[in-house]
């Protein structure tokens, strides 16, 4: 059974700044920021248990090349994505989401 995907406005938020922060640096950077994060969220809802857990019921997945990670949550029916965090930011800003 195919797990529904729900990523939360705040983690659109989280890509949407990210990725205007990147593109007036290089936009090639912008472009690949956004395909890792999408491949990223991919591999999550394909396999949510193969990435470690982070803390509690989160789990998460380092970004390669880019100091974020997709932090998110899954049960049997569905997989949240909660935060695509800056590594050097407060957790708490993530944690009050779960």
């Amino acid at each position: 059974m195919k797990r529904r995907l729900i990523i939360l406005p705040a983690a659109l938020e989280e890509i949407d700044e990210a990725a205007a922060w990147y593109k007036p640096r290089r936009r090639f950077l912008a472009r690949a920021f956004v395909e890792t994060v999408n491949s990223g969220i991919e591999a999550i809802a394909e396999t949510p248990e193969r990435f470690p857990i982070l803390e509690g019921e989160a789990r998460h997945l380092v970004l390669p090349q880019f100091p974020y990670s997709i932090i998110y949550t899954a049960t049997d029916e569905e997989v949240v994505i909660v935060s695509c965090f800056h590594q050097r930011r407060d957790p708490d800003e993530w944690k009050r989401r779960l």
